[in-house]
């Protein structure tokens, strides 16, 4: 059974969620043992920022590509979905 666009969507920010999950746990064990690194902090503050922003996406946009429901368009939504998946 093959998923729509908008299931999709909703698995890759799943996926996301996951890598943010491990992230946090990574950083939080650091602190645990002393280690403070705040460019890790800054990194996982401007995931969750981003990540936000692909949750609150209103997926009837997608097969429109227009901007009914939500001030940013899709292309904007898909290029900050690749950037975190590549970067992290």
């Amino acid at each position: 059974m093959a998923l729509s666009v908008e299931q999709c969507y909703r698995v890759k920010v799943w996926n996301l969620q996951c890598k943010y999950s491990n992230l946090s746990e990574k950083y939080l064990n650091n602190i645990l043992l002393g280690v403070v690194c705040e460019e890790q902090l800054a990194h996982l503050k401007l995931f969750r920022r981003v990540l936000r922003l692909l949750n609150r996406y209103d997926t009837r946009d997608i097969l429109a590509e227009g901007t009914d429901y939500n001030v940013m368009t899709y292309a904007t939504i898909i290029s900050l979905l690749e950037t975190l998946t590549k970067k992290y």
